[in-house]
């Protein structure tokens, strides 16, 4: 073979080589960043699948000069967010100090409300319109939610913030008013915060007290410092005579119950032992201490003089009720009613009388930090 023979033999090899061989593929690195080549072109603009021998998925983004997107990219009118290798994430992604929720099936930031299940239980989060998860309060509509630390609601139980607690219904919405949870019945301010000790309803006088340990509404007898208390079965403090099982007390103007004392009660001398049980009294006339029509029948003509003001006239056919409206709070606290009461007219006695109006919280038998009441994890949602 002759020498020129010789190199066209030689080139003609070089030139199939490198057609059959390409020069670039898969990831390629530059000064610039991360951008793949397929079939000798450089991918731009466009999502890249790739994957793996267990069969699964990973994307990634290439941008108009080709790079591998990382942090957060807006295609298509959607936010995603890719990580320092390039993968799309799904699920949360933690940003700085905040925290977001992908879509695990696009990969799409979401927003407004989201609903995670796991272990047959449902946890509620609230995604600002940036995706920022929301913690704290936070106002929705026409209504008040709180959302712990770690982002979930307080749906259907109570939240202690601030060393004020408030109850939370099955919609996450926060309650005001009288709410009744478990055979308890608590109150709520316009504010949400439950109020306990002495509480009092300005627009009807009806008076109640809420225990400070566990802000349960006080129903039947109820001992409050030194003094014993009868409520009703709606919490409405009872004054004058009660009947029980044919056993009769009296409950004074303040609410106290009278015992081993001896009162005048409208014009007859009635006597109480220890106990408070009635012992004696005008035992034969037709004034009988009691508090129903059908066991009472007091004298005609008798005017009350020791209930409220505006005391009722009995008539022979009439109940005994010596219970209209007084100006007097528990404890003998007079005009004790405080302009600090919510909307709903329930407003606090003053200062000086028995309980409180401060609001705590404590280990009552309905809540405290032995319910798991206090918030979940504080170092961001679960991956």
């Amino acid at each position: 073979m002759t020498k020129t023979g010789a190199l066209i033999t030689a080139l003609t090899a070089a030139a199939v080589l490198a057609v059959s061989v390409p020069a670039y593929a898969g990831w390629q690195q530059d000064a610039n960043g991360y951008y793949y080549v397929e079939n000798n072109t450089k991918v731009l603009n466009n999502w890249l699948r790739l994957g793996d021998s267990a069969g699964s998925y990973q994307y990634y983004y290439l941008g108009t000069d080709g790079y591998m997107s990382t942090g957060w990219k807006q295609i298509g009118g959607a936010w995603y967010h890719f990580g320092t290798n390039g993968v799309m994430d799904k699920g949360w992604v933690r940003d700085g100090n905040n925290w977001y929720y992908v879509s695990p099936d696009n990969g799409q930031m979401m927003t407004g409300w989201l609903k995670l299940d796991k272990d047959g239980s449902s946890s509620y989060y609230y995604l600002k319109e940036d995706g920022r998860m929301t913690t704290g309060w936070r106002s929705i509509g026409d209504a008040w939610y709180y959302f712990f630390d770690n982002g979930t609601a307080a749906i259907g139980r109570w939240a202690e913030v601030g060393g004020s607690w408030y109850l939370f219904g099955s919609d996450g919405k926060m309650l005001t008013g009288w709410q009744t949870l478990n055979g308890s019945t608590y109150y709520l301010d316009a504010g949400g915060r439950m109020l306990t000790g002495w509480l009092r309803d300005s627009g009807t006088g009806a008076e109640y007290y809420c225990d400070p340990s566990s802000g349960a509404r006080a129903t039947g007898w109820k001992q409050i410092g030194q003094h014993w208390y009868y409520f009703s079965t709606e919490g409405v403090l009872h004054k004058g005579w009660l009947n029980l099982d044919g056993n009769y007390y009296y409950l004074q103007d303040d609410g106290t119950m009278a015992a081993g004392t001896t009162l005048n009660i409208g014009g007859t001398q009635y006597s109480f032992g220890a106990n408070g049980v009635y012992v004696s009294g005008n035992t034969g006339s037709s004034m009988q201490p009691g508090g129903t029509v059908s066991s009472v029948t007091p004298q005609s003509g008798i005017q009350s003089t020791s209930g409220p003001a505006g005391g009722t006239v009995y008539t022979g056919a009439s109940s005994l009720n010596t219970n209209t409206a007084s100006s007097v709070g528990p404890g003998g606290i007079t005009g004790g009613a405080s302009s600090a009461g919510p909307d709903s007219g329930i407003i606090y006695n003053g200062t000086g009388g028995p309980g409180t109006s401060a609001v705590t919280g404590g280990s009552g038998s309905v809540y405290g930090a032995a319910t798991g009441l206090q918030p979940g994890r504080t170092d961001g949602p679960p991956n």
